[in-house]
C-alpha cells in the first residue's frame, strides 16, 4: 500500500522586532555592557530597602564604634560597623 504523503512547507516567519534589534544591539559590546550597569543600577535601587534598613539620621544608643561584620565583637544589624556618633555606616 503506497500512500502519496505531502509534506507541506511553510516559509519561516521573518524575525520580530524585538528579535532584529537585539541581534543588531548585541553586536556592539559597548551597549550591551552599558545595559548591564544600567540594569544592575535599577536593580540595587529597588533592593535599597534591603541593602541599607537603617534611617541614616538615627542613633542607637550604646553602639559606638563597632567594627563590621567580620570583625570580633561586631553587631549583626550593622553589617558594616557603626561611627563615633553610633551611626550606621551604610547610610548615606
Amino acid at each position: 500500500m503506497a500512500s502519496d504523503a505531502t509534506i507541506a512547507t511553510t516559509a519561516a516567519a521573518p524575525p520580530g522586532r524585538f528579535r532584529s534589534f537585539w541581534r543588531a544591539f548585541s553586536e556592539n559590546r559597548g551597549a550591551v555592557v552599558g545595559l548591564i550597569i544600567v540594569v544592575a543600577v535599577i536593580v540595587i535601587a529597588l533592593l535599597a530597602p534591603l541593602i541599607a534598613p537603617h534611617n541614616p539620621l538615627e542613633q542607637v544608643k550604646g553602639a559606638t564604634k563597632l567594627p563590621p561584620f567580620w570583625q570580633d565583637g561586631a553587631d549583626p544589624r550593622f553589617l558594616l560597623g557603626t561611627d563615633a556618633v553610633a551611626g550606621t555606616c551604610c547610610r548615606g
